[in-house]
């Protein structure tokens, strides 16, 4: 299964979303990663290594650093290499928001698909699909 549908099928979330989407879709994988129970579940609905490998490609190439420099050198350190701006929508950054968009889209189908298919709160909180109640 590709989760990556057709460009024109993809509504742009706000920046916001896309600012907070590597941290839920590390937290997704995480869960997923260490929770075996969690692995069983969303198997049931498609999901597979290979689904689990794919987000993380996706969240690296969306986390990833690009060197700014159009001839780098050996004498410029490392530090100069700094991220790109994702959220913004000119076409200088199009690529990283087509990134993006990808890393969303992945996200969506398997948060969407974890929410109809797990129903135990704790599971959902673990995901990041649901938070914790406070107490009165």
């Amino acid at each position: 299964m590709n989760s990556i549908n057709t460009a024109s099928s993809l509504r742009i979330p706000s920046r916001q979303t896309l600012a907070e989407l590597p941290a839920r879709a590390v937290q997704f994988l995480r869960a997923v990663a260490g929770h075996r129970e969690l692995q069983s579940a969303l198997a049931e609905r498609g999901y597979t290594p290979l689904q689990h490998n794919e987000g993380v490609q996706l969240l690296q190439e969306v986390c990833a650093y690009r060197n700014h420099a159009p001839n780098p050198s050996p004498e410029r350190p490392q530090c100069e290499q700094t991220p790109l701006d994702w959220t913004t929508r000119t076409s200088e950054s199009s690529p990283r928001l087509l990134e993006a968009l990808a890393l969303y889209q992945w996200y969506i189908l398997w948060s969407a698909a974890a929410r109809s298919q797990i129903k135990r709160r704790d599971w959902l909180i673990l995901l990041g699909l649901a938070a914790r109640r406070r107490r009165s």
